[in-house]
């Protein structure tokens, strides 16, 4: 009877192989930094460093499950030469010491078509503010910080409200 005990020792092998494969595959799932769990959601997982990918499917206005308001347009802000911070803060800081109207807003500040270099911080230090451009891509309006420092950020917004205390987020800005 060595033919069925050498079959045996074939399924054996090949039950052990395929539980090592799944236990592999089950480890490489959990070190992908992103993935799609069994209901059907993404699950996201940081790195050595705790790095993660940034999960974007609540960003935009309200999480994008309603149309953005139209906010009356306070100070249009034509492309300038050179840096562009104090020119643009300066519009900021006027759309800031605005009251704000009936649905929370105080107005929207409109960048012109065209590439806006930051050597600063912009910081937005008031609710109810939009800084808007004028389009995408090329023939757009692009905001461009020159790095100086640690932080890689052109912008600092302030909240307050129903926060405990006030925070500051840092928006990063890609070159």
């Amino acid at each position: 009877m060595p033919g069925p005990v050498k079959n045996k020792n074939w399924i054996i092998l090949y039950l052990i192989g395929a539980l090592l494969s799944v236990q592999s595959f089950a480890q490489t799932e959990m070190e992908l930094p992103v993935y799609l769990s069994e209901d059907r959601m993404l699950k996201y997982y940081p790195d050595e460093f705790g790095n993660r990918i940034p999960d974007y499917s609540y960003c935009g206005y309200k999480a994008g499950e309603v149309t953005i308001p139209s906010v009356p347009v306070k100070v249009i802000v034509p492309l300038k030469e050179g840096d562009a911070t104090e020119y643009i803060q300066n519009a900021i800081d006027y759309v800031s010491s605005l009251p704000l109207n009936e649905k929370r807003f105080r107005g929207t500040i409109l960048l012109e078509k065209g590439i806006y270099t930051l050597n600063g911080r912009l910081k937005i230090m008031a609710s109810g503010i939009v800084l808007r451009g004028s389009g995408t891509g090329d023939k757009g309006t692009t905001i461009i910080q020159v790095l100086h420092g640690k932080h890689s950020s052109g912008f600092q917004v302030k909240t307050t409200g129903n926060l405990s205390r006030n925070y500051e987020f840092w928006i990063p800005m890609f070159l």
